[in-house]
């Protein structure tokens, strides 16, 4: 019989490789065909975008390989997209952060390290991307900041919140924070100073005669001086009432021991007599431009410039020199100017000019002011300086012999009142009038003969002036500010709050080395005594080796995003007025003194604790999300000031609040 050919048969699994294969074949051809097609996006699309994207007609403005095709697309959906370059697509149009927008939340990674050191947060390698939050395809009427929220936020801070009102680490010194700008005590002025009867219908009515809302409610504001502070503290800055000089002291004429410098032959040229004063600190600060000032300086030291008796051949020398640094820099002003004083200027703190005006620093000082003390102080200087440069130092002037007294009405010039006379040595045009040209009145001179013809003997034709008649003294004459003569010294008085003089040097003098005459000035011009009181209120914050001070209460910025957000709107929507003490609580009245010049941080109300929140804000009630007070992407506007905007990351975090 014969054999039949092998006819082999496929096998289930052999028919079912192929009809897979096949399946696959039909199935990659089918997707490449309607892939090449118009509508391949309208196939692949998960869904609508919102509404915001809805004129984005081109999908390529938002996904990078939009434009690679259909096997770019399925490269992309194996997990091989490129993300960066996705996130960049976003910031083509969104900017989160400026340059640092690919970094975790859109800040400079140096500062956000300092932000967590310490904590048990940890700055995460790289950033999620945008997608990540902001989840698109979900409809027309998607809102894309509705993030997922609290699962993202714990991927990075160690700590995992589940609820605000369990487990949400407490707060640090939360309300205080805003409370750099201004030295002011909340529970001082409330529990002691608003309580005295004298203040009458000066005390403020509520918080928000002070803090009025901003303009959609969110931010409380501080209103300026003028509304706020301006009822209790204008005349305690003009001075008003001051015991002591109500003028900043910028040239003085020291008081020197002229007996004892006679006597040892000292050439300082005429010096007055009647002069007491010392060198003020800002005054020393233009002399120790001069090196011969400064080394003659330290040789003095501590030691009284009234008392030179028995002083040293050294002592007298450096005096000698003290002195001519006076006369010089006095002829320099008067022949200079306001140039001759910014040329000094230039010589302490280069760059003076980036930090305040040329009409600040000079305080729009008047010529006459200069020339006048200059006249009256030291009418020869002119000629002294002449010789000085002569190498030729004028002797110091014998004393002038004493005036004791005016003669007695009827006394004999020559008699025992008559020391006048006595010392005239018949030169004195008032006493003497050998030709009988004197320069007094005739008896019979009309001036002299009363307008009443009727009246009695012994009255006077014009009734003497008052108290209230006679003129002000200079210093009281410039209530207004400005500048003014008083004894031997030149003084600027301010004119009220924001004076441009004292400001300026005080940013001057905050910028100078803390040792030397420049501490000096900052410790003077900073003391609660000091004129003016700038820094009674306002703060400075010391750092290495110079001092931010904050003129200006806190203010919302704008463009600024700070980690923490918070409105006062939803807050404070009840009837009647705000219950501001619920969250914000007076401290004890201090009893001690506050140092000065470095106001407390508190203002006098304690720290905002999260146990407040959470009464409102827990399971069940108010949202407790993470992102219902805090922002992802931050901005923060650093201070515009050099002594900010030039310091190193670590540095600004500490002094700046950054």
């Amino acid at each position: 019989m014969p054999l039949s050919p092998c006819l082999p048969r496929s096998t289930p699994a052999t028919l079912r490789g192929r009809l897979t294969r096949m399946a696959l074949l039909l199935t990659l051809g089918l997707g490449l065909l309607l892939l090449s097609g118009s509508w391949r996006f309208d196939l692949i699309s998960p869904g609508p975008v919102a509404s915001v994207h809805s004129t984005l007609a081109d999908c390529g403005r938002c996904h990078a390989s939009a434009a690679s095709g259909p096997w770019g697309w399925i490269t992309v959906a194996l997990g091989g997209g490129r993300q960066p370059e996705v996130d960049l697509l976003c910031r083509r149009c969104h900017d989160p952060g400026g340059p640092h927008a690919g970094s975790p939340h859109s800040l400079d990674p140096a500062l956000l390290a300092l932000r967590v050191e310490g904590t048990s947060r940890k700055v995460p390698v790289s950033p999620p991307s945008c997608g990540g939050c902001h989840r698109e395809h979900r409809g027309r009427e998607a809102v894309l900041t509705d993030t997922p929220g609290d699962p993202f936020c714990n991927r990075c801070h160690r700590r995992s919140v589940t609820a605000f009102s369990r487990d949400h680490p407490p707060f640090a010194e939360y309300g205080r924070h805003r409370q750099r700008g201004l030295g002011y005590n909340h529970a001082t002025h409330q529990r002691k100073h608003f309580q005295e009867a004298r203040l009458g219908d000066r005390v403020p009515g509520g918080c928000a005669s002070c803090h009025p809302p901003d303009a959609d409610g969110g931010a409380r504001l501080t209103h300026g001086f003028t509304a706020a502070c301006g009822g209790c503290h204008t005349e305690e800055i003009v001075g008003k009432g001051r015991a002591g000089a109500r003028g900043l002291e910028f040239l003085v004429v020291p008081g020197l021991d002229l007996v004892a410098l006679r006597r040892q032959g000292a050439r300082i040229g005429e010096w007055p007599a009647a002069a007491e004063g010392r060198i003020p600190p800002l005054m020393r600060l233009f002399l120790e431009t001069d090196p011969r000032f400064r080394r003659a300086w330290a040789e003095l030291g501590e030691r009284d410039l009234l008392d030179l008796d028995g002083a040293p051949a050294e002592v007298v020398a450096a005096v000698t020199e003290v002195a001519w640094a006076v006369k010089a820099w006095l002829w320099e002003i008067d022949r200079g100017g306001h140039a001759a004083v910014t040329a000094r200027i230039d010589r302490i703190l280069p760059d003076w000019p980036r930090l305040v005006g040329w009409e600040a620093i000079v305080g729009m000082m008047p010529v006459d002011a200069v020339r006048v003390a200059r006249e009256t102080w030291f009418p020869h200087l002119a000629e002294e300086m002449g010789l000085r440069r002569r190498g030729e130092s004028p002797a110091l002037p014998p004393a002038l012999p004493p005036v004791t007294a005016l003669p007695r009405e009827g006394a004999e010039a020559t008699g025992a009142g008559g020391a006048v006379a006595a010392e005239s040595d018949g030169d004195d045009l008032l006493l003497d009038d050998p030709e009988g040209d004197s320069l007094l009145p005739a008896e019979d001179d009309p001036l002299l003969v009363a307008e009443d013809e009727g009246a009695g003997e012994g009255e006077a034709s014009f009734p003497e002036a008052s108290p209230a008649q006679l003129p002000a003294n200079d210093e009281e004459w410039s209530l207004g500010g400005g500048w003014y003569r008083q004894g031997f010294a030149l003084r600027y008085r301010p004119g009220g709050h924001g004076d441009p003089y004292l400001r300026a040097w005080l940013e001057v003098a905050s910028r100078l080395p803390s040792t030397g005459s420049g501490g000096a000035l900052f410790s003077h011009l900073g003391d609660p005594g000091a004129v003016g009181g700038c820094l009674r209120c306002h703060r400075a914050v010391a750092g290495e080796g110079e001092v931010s001070l904050r003129w200006h209460a806190w203010a919302p910025q704008a463009g600024e995003r700070p980690f923490s957000r918070f409105s006062h709107a939803p807050h404070t929507a009840q009837a009647g007025p705000p219950n501001c003490s619920g969250c914000h609580r007076l401290e004890p009245v201090p009893t001690a003194p506050e140092k000065r010049p470095l106001p407390p941080v508190s203002g006098g109300l304690q720290a905002i604790t999260s146990d407040g929140c959470a009464a409102c804000h827990r399971p069940g009630g108010a949202d407790d999300s993470c992102r219902s007070c805090h922002r992802y992407h931050v901005t923060i506007n650093l201070p515009a000031s050099r002594a900010c905007s030039q310091l190193a990351p670590e540095t600004l975090m500490r002094r700046c609040g950054a």
